[in-house]
């Protein structure tokens, strides 16, 4: 009996010890299945659609605009338009019947985009300026909008020029009659009724668009807000407050070598110096992050590096100063 007494202590550790264990593992899966039902929502969250062809009727140019590439530091969207024309101003499902000029307020490159009767209407890449500021990271939010112009020129009617029959006076010292004032490119042309289907998805992005209430027979424009992802904002606030987290450990252990007359170590300055040079990348790991100097870096890592700097610098100087005990 006395020997079966120490045992049942134990068996009861263990047990706690396997209950303990079996709840971590649960609670692991629990977030590792949250996780990734997250990503799914958030990725039919971060992607946008916005149609026009039920505005257009059936003789329209339809114009399939699809986000290709966000740039939040340079402020710009990049898109590709694809064209297809259809009903009478389709000669066939690329190819237009008539002559058609496209107009974007593209921040580099061409804006004005013509294509030929009976030519095929070959893809556009487009660059949307975007304004926001990409140093509020990762709280930034940023706005953009994409306006598209589509005309065509006026069907000519036979019509015999006018003469003019009364003569402008002539400016006095000269003979020669007032030049007449230029016309306009837009005075021959005509809009296109436009369909204009829009798709944006960027990971570690939300972007939101809308149709503008300015939208008209052959024009479109889209209204874009675009967001950093909950994830993303969650995992880079996670790694601020691990650094904060680390920088605070290393000075309470740099207050009980100073203060509790603890033997320094070289051990404990190697480990300090790898924090110091493990920060930055720790810093650069979070996903989508701009140059240094962005919101976060002044909630966190810029203390952190002072922190675990001055720590450093103070248990080497212990390490000088101090007598061996």
């Amino acid at each position: 009996m006395s020997a079966a007494a120490p045992m049942q202590p134990e068996k009861g550790r263990n047990l706690i010890g396997i209950i303990i264990a079996v709840i971590a593992i649960v609670l692991l899966v629990i977030a590792y299945v949250t996780v990734l039902t997250g990503y799914s929502r958030e990725g039919e969250d971060r992607s946008m659609y916005v149609s026009d062809k039920a505005n257009a009727g059936a003789d329209n140019i339809e114009v399939t605009v699809r986000v290709i590439n966000v740039d939040p530091v340079k402020g710009d969207i990049t898109a590709r338009m694809n064209f297809e024309a259809n009903g009478t101003l389709a000669k066939d499902e690329f190819s237009p019947a008539q002559d058609i000029t496209i107009l974007v307020n593209s921040a580099t490159g061409k804006q004005e985009h013509k294509f030929e009767k009976g030519k095929r209407m070959n893809p556009v890449e487009v660059t949307v300026p975007m304004e926001g500021q990409a140093s509020d990271y990762p709280f930034d939010k940023h706005d953009a909008e994409l306006w598209l112009l589509v005309t065509t020129p006026v069907k000519e009617e036979a019509q015999q020029p006018k003469e003019a029959t009364e003569k402008e006076p002539a400016e006095e010292g000269s003979g020669a009659p007032k030049p007449p004032a230029q016309a306009s490119v837009f005075d021959n042309n005509e809009p296109v009724p436009i369909a204009v289907e829009f798709f944006g998805s960027i990971p570690g992005l939300k972007l939101e668009a809308v149709r503008d209430k300015d939208t008209d027979v052959g024009i479109t424009g889209v209204q874009m807000k675009i967001s950093r992802s909950s994830t993303v904002v969650f995992f880079s606030v996670f790694l601020m407050i691990l650094m904060l987290f680390l920088a605070s450990a290393v000075v309470f252990m740099m207050l009980r070598f100073a203060l509790g007359n603890r033997k320094v170590e070289l051990a404990a300055m190697s480990f300090y110096g790898a924090m110091l040079f493990a920060f930055p990348a720790l810093r650069n790991s979070q996903p989508g992050v701009p140059p240094l100097g962005a919101y976060s870096d002044y909630v966190s890592f810029f203390w952190a590096e002072m922190l675990v700097a001055i720590s450093l610098l103070t248990i080497a100087t212990l390490w000088v100063v101090r007598r061996p005990s």
